[in-house]
Formats: structure tokens, C-alpha cells, sequence
């Protein structure tokens, strides 16, 4: 009599099988941390959004502009000031508050829980860029756009400023929520309210012709 050992078909698809779920399993986990730094989607970002949204309209009257989510060459500008204390482009980030991230920032350089991160950088680039090829275009003039960055849910800290060596105009100011608004009150007014209102103008007429 043969005996044929049919077992080890078995014991080869229970080793496969075990693979394949830690596979998955670390996927997952994977996925759950790079998804997790920020509230994508959720109710919680959008009343945030909104409420930084509230608080800027706040700032508008005469001397001040206040715009939100402009498109501009394939770029949407989240917030956009126009005033008598300067042009800022505004980028906005949430993080999930619940994970403790921290930004720091000294001499141009950006990191994010320790590690680089220049893609905020890059993004406050192209829309102080974005922006500023149009109004330049329109005002014949150049315009010093101030690259602005507000971050809710992550601890910010600028560790030039700590060390009083930051430079007094830097090229990128990275806040969260109230340090960007007090800062922006202590601002002096640089422009005229005169050009503050025809920039106003040739913005909102270059705005009404490309949405039509």
C-alpha cells in the first residue's frame, strides 16, 4: 500500500496566507500614519477651515482685502490679503491635533516631527509666485508678496526668532492660528490706501474676467 502525503499543499497555503495578512496588515498601518497627520475630510476640518475663514473676513475694511480659495494657473491661493499693511498669500494647513506634530523652522529650512519638510515651503512658493506674475503684470510695478503659512493642530516653533537672530523680513512667516492675526495687527502700513485700491481693482476685474 502508498501512502501519499498530502499535506504539505496545506501547510504551503497557511505559510502564504500569513504573508500576504502581515503584507496587508503593515500596508495598513502604513497607510493609517501618513493619512492620520491630517484631518482629511473630516467635519473637524471644515470648521476649522471656516472658522480661520470668519476670522480673516474680520479683518476686512477699508485698508483691508480679504479673499479666499483663488484660482490661479492651475494653483488654488487659500487666503489672499490685499491691505495697506502689505500683499500676503496665505496657505493653510491642518494637522490631526491628536498626534503631538511639531513644526520648526530656523534659517529657511523646515522640519516636521524632526524630519525635513520643504513641501509647505514649495507650496507657499508657488502661490506667492502664482499671484505675483499677474499683479505685476496689471500694476507694472513689483511687489514684495509676503509668503505666509497658517497651521492649526501642529506646535510651531521658530527657532530663529527664540534666538534673536531672525531676519526682520524673512522670506516665508509660518504661524498658527492667533500668532498669525497678532502678528497682522502690529504690522505698520508700508502701502498707500490710494494703490491698496487700485490693486483692488485690477485684481477683482482680472478675477471677473477669468471666471466668466
Amino acid at each position: 500500500i502508498e501512502f501519499i502525503d498530502r499535506s504539505w499543499p496545506n501547510v504551503a497555503f497557511v505559510v502564504l496566507w500569513s504573508i500576504v495578512t502581515v503584507l496587508l496588515v503593515l500596508r495598513a498601518i502604513c497607510c493609517y500614519r501618513n493619512k492620520s497627520c491630517f484631518i482629511s475630510g473630516s467635519t473637524q476640518q471644515v470648521e476649522f477651515a471656516q472658522r480661520v475663514m470668519n476670522r480673516l473676513d474680520l479683518l476686512q475694511n477699508e485698508s483691508t482685502h480679504v479673499y479666499h480659495n483663488i484660482f490661479v494657473d492651475g494653483s488654488i491661493i487659500d487666503h489672499l490679503i490685499i491691505s495697506t499693511r502689505g500683499i500676503f498669500t496665505i496657505t493653510m494647513k491642518i494637522y490631526n491635533h491628536n498626534h503631538g506634530h511639531k513644526l520648526v523652522f530656523r534659517r529657511g529650512v523646515l522640519f516636521f516631527n524632526g524630519r525635513l519638510y520643504d513641501s509647505l515651503l514649495r507650496q507657499m512658493d508657488c502661490h506667492s509666485q502664482c499671484f505675483r506674475e499677474h499683479i505685476e503684470m496689471a500694476m507694472g510695478k513689483n511687489y514684495g508678496i509676503r509668503k505666509t503659512a497658517i497651521v492649526l493642530g501642529c506646535y510651531v516653533e521658530n527657532l530663529d526668532a527664540d534666538l534673536g537672530i531672525s531676519d526682520p523680513e524673512p522670506e516665508y512667516r509660518i504661524f498658527n492660528e492667533n500668532a498669525f492675526f497678532s502678528f497682522f495687527q502690529k504690522e505698520e502700513e508700508i502701502l498707500p490706501l490710494e494703490e491698496v485700491q487700485n490693486i483692488v481693482s485690477k485684481f477683482e476685474a482680472w478675477q471677473l474676467t477669468h471666471a466668466l
